[in-house]
């Protein structure tokens, strides 16, 4: 069973990360190709479908590494690996965080249909 879900954990995970990744592709086209009213919008979408993608491929060499037969050796690096992991999947949120606060400490409003500061 343990071997079963090495190889199935993983793949589920890299197939989850393939998803965000086209995902945060198609976003980044859409937010500098055609004209449209919310590039800003769809640019952050890009960012955070792209983190999101890159945090589920870590998750999935941790899983991998985690159900090997010796994991007493690398429990170390597997929890290194949930940590990038978990940061990987906060940054778009805590950018997000640090623009709208930005914006509200220079006397904007935050228009989060736009995702942008309205001075």
């Amino acid at each position: 069973m343990k071997r079963f879900l090495r190889i199935v954990l993983p793949i589920a995970f890299l197939a989850i990360a393939a998803v965000y990744l086209n995902s945060a592709a198609f976003s980044g086209w859409v937010s500098g190709g055609p004209p449209n009213d919310y590039p800003e919008a769809w640019a952050y979408r890009a960012m955070r479908h792209f983190y999101y993608g890159i945090g589920f491929i870590a998750i999935a060499l941790t899983v991998f590494l985690a159900l090997k037969d010796n994991a007493k050796r690398i429990k170390v690096k597997c929890v290194i690996g949930f940590i990038v992991a978990l940061i990987l999947f906060s940054v778009p949120h805590l950018k997000k965080f640090i623009e709208i606060d930005s914006c509200l400490d220079h006397g904007g409003e935050w228009n989060n249909s736009y995702h942008r500061c309205e001075e």
